[in-house]
């Protein structure tokens, strides 16, 4: 279990996302600012750009200018979100991880929740938000937290023809070097990073959980990585 003052980073990975990263910055912003007292979590940043253009760049440099969060600004050239999340987290010098996308949004209660519940939740389980709040080009709402009750045999049948968790997710560090993500294959069209991630850490027994009523905001928009794997008719690696 873990102590009062655990280190946690937030690892933002960008790519292409220009005027969306600093809303997911700002998100972040306001999810520490929401924490309430005592607070048993220290946060940093840290954004990985992974094959940044210009413009995002530019952008997340200005909005991360005007934090008073520690905050590490880090560029890789993977062109891959898996790759790119690994080294996230070997950069990290924290205990535990909570991944953002650059064009999602942290719902304000995610980051109290795991501040408030950090001294009793177990580094060998991997954390979700309960809900999934889509919007943009669509609506919707994935109720991740019914996944529950579910026993660990119900759940690797599940996530052979369905990913239950999206990406955002809170794990220990040790978990996540011990269990990187897999790069994709783009020749044989093999992706979806997290959803391989999560098959992968069903498989070796490794429980996943819903903090309850956390949510988290996933941006639905035509250009985004997932929706580029989809039209390639990617599947899942592992």
């Amino acid at each position: 279990m873990c102590a009062l003052g655990t280190k946690c980073s937030i690892v933002l990975n960008g790519h292409k996302e220009r005027s969306l990263i600093v809303s997911a910055i700002k998100s972040v912003e306001l999810g520490i600012s929401e924490i309430k007292k005592p607070n048993k979590c220290t946060f940093d940043l840290i954004l990985v750009l992974d094959s940044a253009d210009e413009q995002t760049l530019e952008l997340t440099q200005d909005a991360i200018s005007k934090l008073s969060l520690q905050t590490s600004l880090t560029f890789v050239n993977y062109s891959d979100l898996g790759e790119a999340r690994n080294y996230g987290v070997k950069y990290s010098n924290s205990d535990w991880i909570v991944f953002l996308d650059g064009d999602d949004l942290v719902g304000p209660n995610w980051l109290n929740t795991i501040s408030e519940n950090i001294d009793k939740i177990d580094p060998t389980t991997v954390y979700h938000p309960a809900y999934l709040i889509y919007f943009g080009n669509s609506s919707r709402i994935h109720h991740q937290c019914a996944f529950n009750e579910l026993s660990n045999i119900d759940l690797i049948k599940l996530a052979t023809v369905t990913n239950p968790w999206g990406s955002p997710l809170l794990a220990h560090k040790t978990l996540l070097l011990e269990n990187p993500y897999e790069r994709s294959d783009k020749l044989n069209h093999l992706g979806y990073e997290d959803w391989a991630f999560n098959r992968s850490t069903l498989d070796k027994g490794i429980r996943h959980y819903c903090l309850n009523d956390t949510f988290y905001l996933i941006r639905d928009r035509s250009e985004s990585l997932s929706k580029i794997t989809t039209s390639n008719y990617y599947f899942p690696i592992s």
